[in-house]
């Protein structure tokens, strides 16, 4: 007969083989974090190393890129073209603006979607550029209603939803309504899946919420993580992170 000492050895080894069995987070927190601080996905996990081998969790590792990035001036200037981009749409020339402490991808997104809720008539032509580029007409009223009761989406955000709309609601499209979603896969966007254990470092990040807020988030399928994404549902509940494409 077994007897307990061997019971608990067993116990402790298949305890142990579960423990190491874990992923290793580390590679896809220095991933996100480069990702929200370029506005763009690293060639390769390489290029994160240098400036995160030493940070514990995601808030560090955006705060070694950010330093990075303060050392880099054509870096630094080429994130805020992408996120100018990625704000506004390529119609609107490239300009700089008063919110000079800005240096991240995320920063500048921050700045550029506070700038938009305050200029209702350029986030009106954002809405419009959005529609002509996905469907080739500008939005209904009723359509620049239904986003305008939303916290405003940068046009890359933008642009994704009305894509998944347009392709949920093929053929004879009429007027956008529902819940604001976007896939993994969508194609105007570039996205990192996340392991929900990351997803939540990176959602506290971008939007601080008690754990009883985010539990009710993630109920709901809120898991499209990006500045500005709040509230967007994430097609099959899939948390990613979602960027714009590097050109537009």
């Amino acid at each position: 007969m077994t007897n307990w000492r061997t019971l608990l050895a067993l116990g402790s080894a298949l305890l142990t083989t579960a423990l190491t069995a874990q992923p290793d987070l580390a590679p896809q927190r220095a991933d996100a974090a480069w990702a929200l601080a370029r506005g763009t996905l690293p060639a390769t996990p390489a290029a994160t190393t240098a400036t995160t081998a030493d940070a514990a969790g995601f808030a560090e590792c955006l705060a070694a890129q950010r330093t990075q990035l303060l050392a880099d001036a054509p870096a630094a200037q080429a994130v805020a073209r992408r996120a100018w981009l990625h704000a506004f749409g390529p119609t609107r020339e490239f300009a700089t603006t008063a919110a000079t402490n800005c240096v991240t991808y995320t920063e500048w997104m921050t700045a550029h979607l506070t700038w938009l809720a305050a200029h209702p008539d350029a986030r009106q032509a954002t809405i419009h550029q959005a529609y002509r580029h996905v469907i080739g007409r500008p939005a209904f009223e009723i359509e620049i209603t239904y986003w305008n009761q939303r916290p405003p989406l940068p046009y890359a955000l933008l642009v994704a939803c009305i894509d998944d709309w347009a392709r949920r609601n093929q053929p004879g499209l009429m007027v956008t309504t529902g819940l604001p979603c976007v896939s993994v896969n969508n194609p105007h966007l570039k996205t990192l899946q996340l392991a929900p254990a990351v997803a939540a470092e990176v959602q506290s990040a971008l939007v601080p919420m008690t754990k009883n807020e985010a539990a009710r988030a993630i109920a709901r399928g809120e898991r499209v993580l990006a500045p500005g994404a709040a509230g967007l549902i994430s097609v099959g509940n899939i948390p990613f992170l979602a960027l714009g494409p590097d050109t537009q």
